[in-house]
């Protein structure tokens, strides 16, 4: 049985969006006959759901645990000293600023002669590393070289050509970011992208051979949200309006700027459809993104959920009329993880987004409509005509009927084999 490592900083219970996509490849391909071994942050914030430890029962998890977490859901007793609390958030951020990579690394040079133990013991027949955090990235290039084994980059982000910084860097830094990168790239026998615009990206930058690279998407797995007893969502959305549902928080990253400038253009051509508009989002908002909508006037057009199980997911999503996908301007090379999570539902998707690959999935999977954020008059009478649809008992849009090859192409089995295919051809290369 072939071997593989899965080098996955953030991985189920971390409950972030990174750990999704290297959960749904271990699950998948320990299910193609693959020996999985996942290298991981321990994490103190919760368990396994009863649906993961099954589906992870077979494989081999490797927790690193860090004397103390920030990334965790887990608040400190330093939260209650406001004093204490603020010179411990800003000699975090001064020490994250200009460290190389991220801070994780320290905790992986501090762990590393216990890494390399359990690396041994799992014997991988290749090393498989996602970033971000990209510390995951430059661990999985220094294993991969150790064992002497084929290295696998996955770059679920952009890292140093990212056209909006997530995190202050410093100059030191910065260069010191782009040099790491570079290695990786140089080193890695393939590299894995989750969108084309960012693969054509880099392949520019970097001179990357056709061979060298390839985009695999996150994908979408219904057997994640499949209903079980006691998993419905217990709120219930008025049925009278219009429920625009964007399952997560508004923040910088996903702004709520561009469904703002669309309700205010309705409320001039339309001013009593707006009441029939509800936008939903989960997880408390940014203070900015609060701000803007507050001074939009527009804060009734606004519920804020709590976050929801995973277990809940199918139950929340299936109470929406229409599925919102809004990222920031800049972000013009993603596919946001969200959409995948909406693909394992039967409905409609709303996508406010500046990629225009996003369009191109929802025409292939017949599952929605895409925008760019400057055509907020269209987007207004999109929306207004949906508002008259509910009213009158119609399909609140008329659904395309999807392209080859369909939605089944997007789902984590489909993504798993490209994946599997990739690790066969670089192992029978060697």
């Amino acid at each position: 049985m072939r071997s593989v490592l899965i080098v996955a900083p953030y991985f189920i219970p971390r409950r972030r969006v990174g750990a999704l996509r290297p959960y749904k490849f271990a699950v998948q391909l320990q299910k193609m006959g693959w020996n999985v071994s996942v290298l991981t942050i321990g994490t103190p914030e919760g368990e396994f759901t009863p649906r993961e430890a099954e589906a992870l029962k077979n494989v081999n998890i490797i927790p690193v645990n860090p004397p103390f977490d920030r990334t965790s859901g887990k608040k400190s007793d330093q939260k209650n000293n406001h004093a204490g609390s603020s010179i411990f958030q800003k000699a975090g951020k001064w020490i994250d600023k200009h460290t190389p990579v991220d801070t994780w690394m320290y905790l992986f040079l501090i762990r590393y002669f216990q890494i390399m133990k359990r690396v041994k013991q799992a014997s991988p027949d290749l090393v498989w590393a996602t970033g971000d955090p990209w510390s995951g990235l430059w661990l999985g290039n220094k294993i991969a070289r150790k064992c002497s084994v084929p290295f696998v980059a996955d770059f679920r982000d952009p890292w140093t050509l990212t056209s909006m910084n997530l995190r202050e860097r410093s100059g030191f830094s910065g260069r010191m970011d782009q040099i790491i990168e570079k290695r990786v790239i140089e080193n890695a026998d393939k590299i894995i992208f989750t969108s084309k615009a960012a693969e054509n990206k880099y392949q520019n930058h970097y001179s990357i051979s056709g061979e060298k690279s390839a985009t695999i998407y996150n994908s979408f797995d219904s057997t994640l949200f499949q209903p079980e007893s006691n998993t419905d969502w217990n709120k219930t959305l008025d049925s009278s309006k219009l429920n625009v549902l964007f399952y997560g928080r508004f923040r910088r990253l996903s702004p709520a700027e561009p469904i703002i400038n669309v309700l205010n253009k309705i409320k001039d051509k339309k001013p009593k459809i707006i009441n029939d508009i509800r936008v939903h989002s989960f997880g408390k908002t940014d203070p900015n993104e609060y701000d803007l909508i507050r001074a939009s006037g527009l804060a009734d057009q606004f519920t804020e959920h709590e976050q929801v199980l995973p277990e809940k997911t199918f139950s929340v999503l299936n109470s929406a009329d229409l599925l919102l996908v809004s990222t920031q301007q800049q972000r013009d090379n993603i596919v946001p993880a969200k959409l995948w999570d909406y693909l394992s539902v039967e409905r409609p998707v709303l996508s406010i987004t500046p990629n225009t690959e996003i369009g191109d999935i929802l025409q292939q999977s017949g599952a929605g409509i895409h925008f760019q954020p400057d055509q907020i008059d269209e987007i207004a009478d999109f929306l207004i005509e949906a508002v008259q649809n509910k009213q009158e008992d119609k399909p609140v849009i008329k659904m395309k009927k999807a392209k080859q090859p369909e939605r089944s192409s997007f789902n984590s089995e489909s993504t798993a084999k490209e994946l599997a295919g990739i690790f066969d051809e670089l192992m029978n290369n060697e």
